[in-house]
């Protein structure tokens, strides 16, 4: 882990291609700008620390539309005990980039995206939804990213050692990205 300038940067081993599942769910959230600008509305609609910076705004709107486009796909899938779990980690490494984690203001803004769920996920489908970021005590660890990769490496499994088992370059690869 290096710090410069209180932005906590971690060093990342890069696999060649987005291949993983965790890789895959983080990939399409970080992506995901087509008709992103129409929750922006949405998340300015109560008044929660930030709501008004352009960062929070997106992180936001990336949260609403993927619980409202792709939630019940997700919770129906193969997937459905670890998207959630997936998009809290994805929601505080985000607040992490662009805030001070050492201060209250990641955890005020992840509250504030609780309530704007509340208010807005209110449909017979979409209450279930609300409940998809997990309380941010789980997050309030110093060894919060050792966490995330730990969680990210257990959904991943069953994908690595599958990759690992098609080839001898596979398995040096995987080798490499497991041990850090």
């Amino acid at each position: 882990m290096i710090q410069q300038n209180n932005i906590l940067k971690y060093k990342i081993i890069d696999l060649p291609s987005i291949e993983l599942p965790s890789e895959i769910f983080y990939h399409n959230l970080k992506t995901s700008y087509k008709k992103l600008y129409q929750h922006y509305e949405e998340c300015t609609s109560l008044d929660y620390p930030h709501n008004k910076d352009l960062k929070v705004k997106k992180i936001c709107a990336k949260i609403i539309k993927y619980l409202k486009n792709n939630y019940k796909e997700q919770n129906d899938s193969k997937f459905k005990d670890h998207h959630c779990n997936l998009l809290s980690h994805w929601i505080y490494e985000q607040l992490a980039i662009n805030f001070n984690i050492n201060t209250n203001i990641p955890f005020r803004i992840y509250g504030g995206f609780q309530l704007i769920l509340i208010d807005l996920l209110n449909g017979p489908n979409e209450s279930q939804a609300i409940n998809c970021l997990r309380k941010v005590s789980v997050l309030a660890f110093d060894n919060w990213k050792e966490r995330k990769e730990l969680y990210d490496y257990c959904v991943d499994y069953d994908k690595i050692m599958e990759l690992a088992n098609s080839s001898y370059e596979n398995c040096k690869k995987y080798k490499e990205y497991i041990q850090g």
